[in-house]
């Protein structure tokens, strides 16, 4: 009994020895995660009345801005990013509504990830795709607008394209569409028991960040007892976001697959936008394209949220829209490396400016013709 003893004190000796080694290790080399994600969501917006615009309930306020820190690992590393809406209703710089002689002009209608949440103006999909079709088509006058709203969804969308993006008599209107569009803002969802990963999540007390102040005084045992762990140790804290991250993936795959299923809530709301989408481009004659931003996780062959491009690509088909699936534009790279914060997936600069460029030279005959 001695020896087995013995033999597990060795053991349990050699592991100790060993993450303590790892912990010094990672904090040499400087690994320890910024603390938390940043809040990202400014009072910007403003009711509309239903009977001013039917189906859009918010829109950016003109003229209003807000500032959000991205937290570094420390606070000498901290991004401050600006948030600046102009006098016209849409995060962008100012434009005169009549369209130069000539000029091409692209209305880009989408959510968080059009309008920029993470990164500064001149690094969004439609300033990228901007400088992308100046380039590529020389000679021609090329005017992206910006009217993505954080939190839209595709039904808000449509309702901000008559609302505001039309005065602007666009010749091309690209609707970016991403996988929370099915279970966005106005979706009644029914009550359901937490799936398995959000039940270890509590248990667990797993959160992305370490939480401080209020929210920690606020949050379960569970939560307070690994903040405590995790900002005592470097190596607790990358565990704890990567099994964090692992889970809440595995759980957000399956709750925005589902909710593209024939018969989800979220889905008749996403065909009357496209069909309005549709009977407006006929009306006033502009061009249109439906895009599926890709979601930054596994983009490769295993990428999981194929289900609802398919779904939405044969929607808009039955409806005689254009669909290009942007996926491509991505597979292959490393999605974290994509990310805006370590906490916070929405895509980065370097991350629009890889699908502005494969946009800009898919679609190269819609935008410079020929």
């Amino acid at each position: 009994m001695k020896r087995v003893l013995k033999a597990i004190a060795k053991v349990a000796g050699a592991l100790l020895l060993a993450l303590l080694l790892v912990e010094v290790a990672m904090r040499v080399a400087g690994l320890r995660l910024p603390p938390r994600g940043p809040n990202n969501f400014l009072p910007l917006l403003e009711d509309v009345p239903d009977a001013a615009a039917p189906g859009l309930e918010k829109a950016l306020i003109p003229n209003a801005q807000g500032e959000v820190v991205y937290p570094g690992k420390t606070s000498a590393e901290d991004r401050t990013l600006l948030y600046r809406v102009n006098p016209q209703g849409f995060r962008d710089r100012e434009y005169p509504q009549a369209k130069p002689d000539g000029a091409l002009r692209v209305a880009v209608l989408g959510d968080s990830v059009t309008y920029g949440t993470g990164v500064d103006l001149k690094d969004t999909l439609p300033k990228q795709l901007e400088r992308e079709l100046h380039e590529l088509c020389a000679g021609r006058r090329v005017e992206v607008l910006n009217f993505g709203v954080y939190a839209y969804n595709p039904r808000q969308e449509v309702a901000l394209l008559e609302y505001r993006a039309l005065a602007f008599d666009p010749d091309i209107v690209l609707l970016v569409a991403t996988v929370t569009d099915a279970s966005g803002w106005g979706v009644q969802e029914k009550d359901a028991e937490p799936v398995w990963q959000a039940r270890w999540i509590r248990r667990f007390g797993l959160t992305s960040g370490v939480w401080s102040g209020g929210d920690l005084e606020k949050a379960s045992w569970q939560i307070r007892a690994m903040n405590g762990l995790r900002s005592t140790s470097v190596l607790a804290d990358f565990v704890a976001n990567r099994a964090y991250v692992g889970l809440r993936s595995g759980m957000l795959e399956q709750g925005y697959n589902r909710d593209w299923v024939d018969g989800a809530p979220g889905r008749p709301m996403v065909h009357a936008a496209l069909k309005r989408l549709k009977r407006l481009a006929v009306e006033r004659g502009f061009d249109v394209r439906v895009l599926m931003y890709p979601t930054l996780t596994k983009l490769g062959a295993d990428y999981p949220y194929r289900f609802p491009s398919e779904v939405l690509g044969k929607e808009c088909g039955e409806l005689g829209l254009a669909f290009v699936d942007l996926l491509p534009a991505l597979l292959g790279r490393d999605a974290q490396s994509l990310q805006a914060h370590a906490h916070d997936r929405h895509p980065n600069a370097a991350c629009h400016g890889l699908v502005a460029k494969w946009l800009a030279r898919e679609l190269r005959a819609l935008w410079c013709g020929g």
